[in-house]
């Protein structure tokens, strides 16, 4: 249950949006005093191959930092949002172009080994800094906030994922029309580069159809896709400029480590899952069921989901900042539609598709339905959900 004030927490105590902030969520910017701390102690040993512990502290401490704390019990909050935890996302703007103009600066006196340690260590501090907090900042109703997310992914050259992300990936997660979402049996080799493909194409075709709409050139400046990729090749060709070849090298490995993350992650949360088509045409709506989430203490420290505090559940994140969304529970509508800003269908029919969406779920392998949904009677004439 919640109210106005805040929510109850699983342990029973009661968060309210003052308390919201954890300063916890500061140690994300460990990622970029990390590095430069261990430069400045040892700098030939972090050329050398120091270089590498960016890397094993994101894939091999935090994970094992999740195993031992467990899952967290926060919620998502009602009420007003605490400032601190707007501004984070933001700060990972300086944060990340700090490190990357930082790295591009001394790779020339790396070794070998250390040039590779640093370019996957600085992509995948890329895809918590730039690619992570970009995705907060790009569902945020505010035009400052959505330009920085856009900055973000211009400095891992993936401007074109704001697009598709918002006005495509939440329309249509989890159907077949969804370049984003791994079908069942797909290999994670074969569903990156035709989740960036088609996150590339569909972006494009969304931007062609809007300006066509609006009467706008397709090839002129008022083009997003086109702006975001000339905003990435200006900084490629400034780093190329400044820095020599080798730093533009390293610039375009890092870019494609934190992309390659970004589908990684995709993968695992939309792997097999599907949502039914619905007699009309339409696909039922987006509930939590259609994406495999899960939130440990560390993790929100460090935070390889999400730059900012703890994410509601999809269906109901689009456009408005995480913490002030309410708890999904017995308090919430049992479906929303997604049309890209995160808008409710009408209640009637979010009921009837409800239903659907518990149907789909009770045959889904990676997603166990609730103890409410086991023990709800199914109405008498229901037909049952077809087989996979």
């Amino acid at each position: 249950m919640s109210d106005a004030n805040g929510a109850t927490t699983p342990n029973g105590t009661k968060a309210t949006a003052a308390s919201a902030f954890r300063w916890r969520y500061l140690l994300v910017f460990l990622l970029v005093a990390g590095p430069i701390a261990s430069w400045m102690l040892d700098p030939t040993g972090f050329l050398a191959g120091g270089s590498w512990m960016g890397l094993v502290m994101i894939h091999l401490l935090v994970p094992a930092l999740d195993a031992l704390a467990g899952e967290d019990d926060e919620v998502p909050l009602n009420g007003r949002t605490p400032l601190m935890n707007r501004l984070l996302p933001l700060l990972c703007l300086p944060a990340w172009y700090l490190l990357l103009f930082w790295a591009m600066a001394l790779e020339s006196r790396a070794s070998a080994w250390g040039w590779w340690g640093l370019a996957l260590s600085l992509g995948a501090s890329g895809g918590i800094l730039a690619i992570n907090a970009a995705h907060e900042l790009i569902h945020r109703p505010g035009r400052v906030e959505r330009t920085a997310g856009a900055m973000l992914l211009v400095g891992v050259c993936y401007g074109a994922f704001k697009i598709e992300h918002v006005r495509g990936h939440h329309l249509r997660v989890a159907t077949p029309l969804d370049s984003a979402s791994a079908r069942r049996g797909e290999s994670v080799y074969a569903f990156i580069p035709r989740s960036v493909l088609g996150t590339l194409r569909h972006a494009w075709t969304l931007e062609r159809n809007r300006l066509v709409a609006a009467g706008e050139q397709v090839w002129g400046p008022r083009n997003e896709w086109l702006r975001l990729a000339a905003a990435s090749a200006g900084l490629a060709l400034l780093i190329g400029g400044v820095f020599g070849a080798t730093a533009l090298a390293l610039f375009l490995a890092a870019s494609v480590v934190a992309v390659v993350e970004l589908e990684i992650i995709n993968y695992v949360e939309h792997y097999g899952l599907q949502r039914l088509q619905l007699p009309d045409g339409r696909f039922e709506p987006v509930t939590p069921a259609h994406s495999v989430e899960r939130q440990y203490r560390r993790r929100q420290c460090v935070p390889v989901q999400s730059a900012a505090p703890r994410r509601p559940p999809r269906a109901r994140r689009a456009r408005l900042p995480a913490p002030a969304q309410p708890a999904a529970g017995a308090d919430s509508p049992p479906g929303l539609r997604s049309d890209g800003a995160g808008r409710p269908a009408a209640a009637a029919v979010a009921a009837a598709d409800g239903r659907a969406a518990s149907a789909n779920r009770l045959r889904r392998p990676l997603c166990r339905p609730s103890r409410r949904a086991r023990r709800r009677p199914r109405r008498a004439g229901t037909a049952e959900a077809p087989a996979p």
